[in-house]
This record gives C-alpha cells, structure tokens and sequence, in this order.
C-alpha cells in the first residue's frame, strides 16, 4: 500500500479522498508542465523556485508513490525538469 492510500485510504475505503489528494496534487503539476513548456527552469536560470518545488515532486512520485494518481507519465515537460534538477 502506498503512502497516498495510507493518508487518503485504501482502495475500497475511501476512492473519493484518495481521488481529491490526486487531483489536487495533478492540478498543480498541469501548472507546473505548463510552466515549464519552452523552459529548462521554472524562472529563467536554476533557482530557489527549483530548488524548492524539486524536492515536492520527487517526494510526490517516490515518497508518496503517487505517480499514477497523478498521471506523472503523461507529462513530459515535469519529468525532464526532475532529471535536470537532480
């Protein structure tokens, strides 16, 4: 069971919390695949902004295992992004 079910249930429990986490959670990385369409950063150069929002995404994909949830693999901007930024 991944972190995302313990914090917003188990599949049978609750799919509508789980659901919201996700799209909640999905919401904000649409903005950030937005962000960075045409960019290599989410400013100009590496920054702060980067270096802060890295450590949320990869937490998100890995610590959380909510890389399904949030549909990371259809992204393609983000995951490129997280590999430079590693």
């Amino acid at each position: 069971m991944g972190a995302v079910q313990r914090v917003a249930g188990e599949d049978g429990e609750d799919k509508g919390r789980r659901d919201r986490y996700g799209a909640g959670w999905g919401g904000g990385l649409g903005g950030l695949e937005r962000r960075l369409d045409g960019r290599g950063w989410i400013v100009d150069d590496y920054s702060i902004a980067d270096i802060a929002i890295l450590g949320w995404v990869r937490n998100l994909i890995t610590f959380y295992e909510a890389r399904g949830i949030v549909d990371f693999d259809s992204l393609r901007n983000v995951p490129a992004w997280l590999e430079r930024g590693l």
